[in-house]
């Protein structure tokens, strides 16, 4: 650690350089920078700050230009109809090797090495198995109201 000759020296150095932030010294005590806050012997704080404050846009004051829409693909690759779907892209492949959902390209296609979904496929399928669950729970329910009684 230096002497407090020493820093006031230097700080008295940095003081006629202009460099910011300010920092005022004294042969007793020397301030020591802190952040972009500077403590002096009386414990004051004084901030500097450099940052421009950053305004919101008016709606009415907007320079006219409107951001372009999103397209949404019709046709999704495996992984995103995987997450379309919320099935797993094993099934979707195996899905779409058996035939079960139709599906364009895949290899050996000619057409792309990826299996494409459309949208309107993927939707059918899922509204065919959630016919399927509703005719299970029926049946469950029937088989459990049979075995109570």
């Amino acid at each position: 650690m230096p002497k407090s000759s020493e820093t006031s020296f230097q700080l008295d150095a940095a003081k006629t350089s202009g460099t910011s932030p300010t920092v005022e010294a004294s042969p007793r005590r020397a301030t020591l920078p802190v952040g972009n806050a500077v403590i002096g012997r009386k414990r004051k704080l004084r901030l500097t700050t450099d940052v421009a404050v950053l305004k919101k846009p008016e709606p009415n004051k907007t320079s006219g230009t409107s951001p372009t829409p999103a397209i949404t693909p019709r046709g999704l690759r495996i992984e995103a109809a995987a997450q379309y779907t919320g099935l797993s892209p094993f099934y979707l492949e195996e899905c779409a090797r058996n035939g079960t959902i139709p599906a364009v390209g895949g290899p050996k296609s000619g057409v792309c090495g990826a299996y494409i979904f459309l949208r309107e496929h993927l939707d059918e399928y899922l509204d065919g198995l959630g016919e399927q669950a509703v005719k299970r729970a029926e049946e469950r329910r029937k088989a459990t109201a049979k075995a109570a009684a």
